[in-house]
């Protein structure tokens, strides 16, 4: 929520926001009037409603003609109600006695006719010179204006000569008020009272606690999203898989049976594949349908055995039809099974392996590198240097080095059966 400010006009002080009551304690005429001239002509600028209540050491004349020197187009704004000023007789007193009813239901009147008029707020102040007794009657009367002043679109100064404000009466005023504004070697400070100052600290530290909170939720929100992406590039990998060894296995059944060189049983081991794919990519549909169910809560994963000696023989049976039609035959020995082991496993395993990782999300180079760094006999060969985590599968990159896998494997193989 943002917190409206206005300019008080007055070096040194700045902007005070609406609702605020400030004390001036002066020190002669020439200070008095060192305030109020700037921080009524500063309110007269920026469109408020301002009323001067006057006392001594400045009469309504002397305001009138110190504020117009410094305005001078002061008599036409006073002639259309932006600028008034009162003697402090015709405010505070009635019966020559203070009557503090009458004072702060004239402040709220003056709030509102400039808020009907269109003004921006109301910028007002009134001068204590008069007081010479009943301190705490205008204690409390002070009290209760600051009270009232919370939430309006109002800033009241209180003016208090130094010389005639005991020390008793100093410390009452300062209790109710939100600031104390004294001149020091000729430079205007504000001093905040006590419970302007903690409720500021409080503020402080209460919107620290909110940017922390924020920071923390942005970041769970950013690990959040990049795992749902994973998730959403792994998943559309595995749905294509399926998919697209069904649609092999029914185009090679087509084009064997145009050509008539499929047996009955060879046709029926066909048709099972390809139902057996359809029954995995609806498995992976119901698992998708089951994260979407589960809200904004993370899905839970478990991992699953995979024999890769069955994968192996898929990839072949599912390839072998189209590169039959090519004049390549493609055989596999696979006669045990082969499952994913734990890192003391890998290390135990002194078959000779050539491992060449891939570069994109879903064959990434850092398990490739984890298993030649485990593998006691296994040779690292990093063909595909430029990493493209954009994409699932960098197909393209694969078919531009076909040729130097070639040679990679025959190589090792090779090398394998000289030892």
């Amino acid at each position: 929520m943002e917190i409206q400010v206005t300019p008080t006009g007055i070096p040194g002080i700045g902007a005070l926001s609406w609702g605020t009551h400030v004390c001036q304690f002066y020190d002669g005429r020439e200070d008095l009037a060192d305030y109020l001239v700037p921080y009524f002509k500063t309110g007269l600028e920026h469109e408020e409603y301002c009323l001067w209540v006057t006392a001594d050491p400045l009469s309504v004349e002397d305001a009138q003609t110190l504020l117009r020197a410094a305005v001078p187009d002061l008599d036409t704004r006073a002639g259309r109600g932006q600028i008034e000023f009162v003697d402090y007789r015709n405010w505070y007193l009635d019966g020559g006695r203070l009557d503090p009813d009458r004072a702060l239901a004239g402040w709220r009147e003056r709030e509102q006719i400039a808020l009907q008029r269109g003004y921006a707020g109301a910028r007002v102040t009134g001068n204590a010179f008069w007081l010479e007794s009943s301190w705490r009657s205008f204690a409390d009367y002070e009290a209760r204006l600051n009270e009232s002043l919370v939430g309006r679109r109002m800033i009241c100064l209180c003016s208090y000569a130094v010389d005639r404000c005991p020390s008793v009466g100093l410390l009452e005023v300062l209790e109710h008020h939100d600031h104390a504004v004294v001149r020091r070697r000729g430079t205007w400070t504000i001093v905040e009272s006590a419970s302007v100052k903690a409720t500021k600290e409080e503020l402080s530290r209460i919107n620290e606690e909110l940017e922390r909170r924020v920071r923390e939720r942005t970041e769970e929100l950013r690990a959040a999203l990049a795992i749902r992406e994973q998730f959403i590039s792994a998943a559309s990998h595995e749905l294509k898989t399926p998919l697209m060894a069904t649609q092999l296995y029914i185009d090679s059944l087509l084009e064997a049976v145009k050509a008539a060189r499929l047996s009955e049983e060879e046709r029926r081991q066909r048709l099972e594949r390809a139902s057996a794919s359809c029954r995995r990519l609806g498995r992976l549909i119901e698992n998708l349908f089951d994260v979407s169910r589960t809200g904004t809560a993370l899905p839970s994963v478990e991992r699953e055995g995979l024999d890769l000696a069955t994968l192996a023989r898929e990839v072949v049976e599912r390839f072998a039809a189209p590169a039959r039609l090519a004049g390549c035959e493609v055989t596999i020995r696979a006669d045990h099974p082969v499952i994913g082991l734990s890192p003391a496993q890998l290390r135990s395993m002194a078959i000779p392996t050539c491992i060449a990782p891939g570069n994109d999300r879903v064959h990434p180079r850092l398990p490739g590198q984890v298993a030649h760094r485990l593998m006691p006999n296994a040779e690292y060969h990093e063909v595909l240097a430029e990493d493209r985590m954009d994409l699932d599968i960098a197909f393209a990159d694969w078919e531009k080095k076909e040729g130097l896998l070639a040679a990679i494997f025959i190589d090792f193989l090779r090398r394998q059966q000289r030892r």
